[in-house]
């Protein structure tokens, strides 16, 4: 006799997506949310338009003619589609850790006519980790606090197991010249000793609790060895943008 499935007849509903606005300069855009996975905080940001405030503004500006857009740790698209809105994009990739965040992410950029590819997985320059093939990523109650790391954030609500791919390969497939990445600290060492010939501008999110001094100082040298300096015309605060030297 086949065993009573408990959890298959009782197992709670996926939360469903809904829209909400966020202002633009060009008009108020669609952003995905869903009750239980985007916090009543962040909803609350989003519509007040002091969700990711200064990458939201910058990352327009950053755009000069058919781009194509690598963002790590996307959210739920609102940055991606911010760069799209500009014009100047061909194409945007989308990394993200979260899985319950990826449907999200597509149908925003569905909402706002997004040329986008959203992949549920993390980049790495470690070796030993894309040779695993999975890692730990811890998620939060706000999901800008989701990290691979536990030790620094808010108490931890799960965890899951996130397939790991090499960033070199990424980059190589992808060919992006411009990318965005706020990834928790997940920054130190991503871009050590990795060739990126297509990329023109980083705009990077450091997160100082997580690295400290010595961490902080890698990142910028990892920046500096790859020919880019730091960009003080559009960085503020904990974001840097680094333009390639040419």
């Amino acid at each position: 006799m086949k065993a009573f499935d408990y959890k298959a007849i009782f197992r709670p509903k996926k939360p469903q997506a809904k829209l909400i606005q966020y202002p633009h300069t060009t008009g108020p855009i669609n952003i995905a949310v869903a009750d239980g996975v985007v916090s009543d905080v962040i909803q609350k940001k989003i519509k007040d338009g002091r969700y990711e405030k200064h990458e939201a503004r910058t990352i327009p500006k950053l755009m000069i003619d058919d781009e194509i857009l690598l963002e790590l740790g996307a959210g739920v698209g609102v940055i991606s589609t911010l760069g799209w809105l500009s014009g100047k994009v061909r194409e945007v990739h989308c990394f993200e850790a979260d899985p319950r965040l990826i449907e999200l992410i597509k149908e925003t950029h569905t909402q706002n006519g997004v040329k986008g590819y959203v992949y549920n997985q993390i980049l790495s320059s470690d070796a030993d980790l894309v040779a695993q093939g999975l890692m730990d990523f811890h998620i939060r109650e706000h999901f800008y606090g989701n990290s691979t790391i536990t030790s620094v954030g808010r108490e931890v609500k799960e965890t899951v197991k996130v397939p790991v791919v090499a960033i070199t390969e990424a980059i190589s497939k992808i060919q992006p010249t411009v990318i965005a990445c706020d990834i928790e600290g997940g920054e130190l060492g991503l871009f050590d000793e990795v060739e990126m010939p297509s990329v023109k501008t980083i705009m990077l999110e450091t997160h100082q609790a997580a690295l400290k001094g010595h961490g902080m100082r890698q990142v910028f040298h990892e920046m500096h060895k790859a020919d880019f300096h730091y960009d003080e015309r559009y960085s503020c605060g904990s974001v840097s943008v680094f333009s390639r030297i040419y």
